[in-house]
């Protein structure tokens, strides 16, 4: 539970990258938090599975009056630890939409910023109001416009 409040803190960051590189360097960072997640996942699983002997119904050979824990406290625990589980993942979820949605809007701004530069080199050439002054010149403007 401990482990899983950790991460969960990691998810609810409002952090999503300032820039592109930003951005791409939270993925990454998110994809580790995703492994520490299915790692978890799988201790989820281990304890489950081991807190069945304390909930089933067949007391254990040799312990028919002796009962370690309270089933119902075991199954309680159980729950608690399945539903942090759950809302840990969907919280993961949500970060990558929201980081992948970050990536887009920062990419967006990176090409339109790279196509303002072609426009502003383009208009630069095309403002310059030199016509040629003998045939060669003029030749030399006309592949230059073509280009």
């Amino acid at each position: 539970m401990d482990s899983m409040e950790e991460i969960k803190m990691r998810l609810l960051s409002d952090d999503y990258g300032k820039h592109l590189m930003g951005v791409e360097d939270l993925l990454q960072k998110h994809s580790l938090v995703e492994a520490d997640i299915n790692v978890l996942g799988d201790r989820v699983k281990s304890v489950v599975q081991n807190s069945q002997r304390f909930i089933g119904e067949e007391p254990e050979p040799g312990m028919e009056a002796f009962k370690p824990a309270d089933p119902t406290a075991v199954m309680e625990r159980v729950t608690q630890l399945e539903e942090a589980y759950a809302e840990l993942v969907k919280l993961a979820v949500e970060r990558r939409n929201r980081l992948e949605e970050s990536k887009k809007l920062w990419q967006f701004y990176w090409d339109m910023a790279e196509e303002e530069n072609i426009i502003k080199e383009k208009e630069n050439i095309l403002s310059q109001g030199d016509i040629g002054h003998d045939l060669t010149t003029v030749h030399l403007l006309l592949s230059k416009q073509k280009v």
